[in-house]
């Protein structure tokens, strides 16, 4: 596992949530999803999912994921953004405010879940 997906899996474990499902590569999802996780929290029916979308300029034999997307649903197409969270760019920038950002996004969401 990448060290982002570690960090993201640390950081969803520190909030109650863990990875139920996982697909990757070996599922048949579309193009533009590199993995997609299926989280839950254990003391209630919560459900979310963690799509890890690939670069629209993708064309090499390796998938680059460029931003991470927590949603309620499924996303149905690329730019599907109806039920998102919170996100992750993965591409420009210092990682450490972005995922702190991240964080904040999803810590506010739980709380409204309460």
């Amino acid at each position: 596992m990448k060290p982002y997906k570690e960090i993201l899996q640390s950081g969803l474990k520190e909030r109650g949530l863990e990875i139920e499902t996982l697909l990757d590569r070996e599922a048949e999802l579309p193009w533009w999803i590199e993995e997609h996780w299926i989280v839950k929290r254990a003391f209630d029916s919560l459900e979310l999912h963690v799509i890890f979308l690939t670069d629209r300029g993708w064309e090499s034999g390796t998938k680059i994921v460029w931003k991470v997307t927590f949603t309620e649903k499924v996303m149905t197409s690329y730019l599907d953004e109806t039920t998102q969270i919170a996100s992750l760019d993965l591409m420009k920038g210092n990682f450490s405010e972005k995922i702190g950002q991240l964080w904040l996004e999803l810590d506010h969401y739980l709380m409204g879940r309460e």
